[in-house]
């Protein structure tokens, strides 16, 4: 679930030239559907990249599912007081990425539910 933000809101609105704005649920409905549609590109790029390694990988006369990878990441800020990263599998024959994670240290849900029992008798 994206949490939603009044100032994302207003900046989306500010870029696709939305002089009135939208409102709250027509604004999470049209980011609900972009985040799908982006994790749906990403999942179909992914499996054709894995693909592509597989068949370089036998074509090098290595095991079939022996692949070999490198990983990398970063988080957005340095040292450990980020909130937000990004790790990637890079495939060793098309240097490409074939798979990548975005990690969040935050979570407002687990905050919300933490104060909630406090609250609670």
């Amino acid at each position: 679930m994206i949490r939603y933000c009044k100032r994302r809101h207003q900046y989306f609105c500010g870029i696709m030239d939305l002089e009135k704005g939208l409102s709250k649920k027509s604004y999470e409905g049209i980011v609900q559907h972009i985040s799908g549609s982006s994790k749906k590109i990403v999942d179909v790029t992914c499996k054709k990249e894995i693909e592509e390694e597989i068949k370089l990988n036998e074509e090098n006369e290595s095991l079939l599912l022996n692949i070999t990878v490198s990983g990398d990441g970063s988080w957005k800020k340095r040292g450990f007081s980020s909130l937000y990263g990004v790790t990637m599998l890079i495939g060793y024959h098309t240097g490409k990425v074939i798979d990548l994670v975005v990690k969040s240290s935050y979570c407002q849900a687990c905050i919300y539910y933490k104060n909630t029992d406090k609250n609670d008798p």
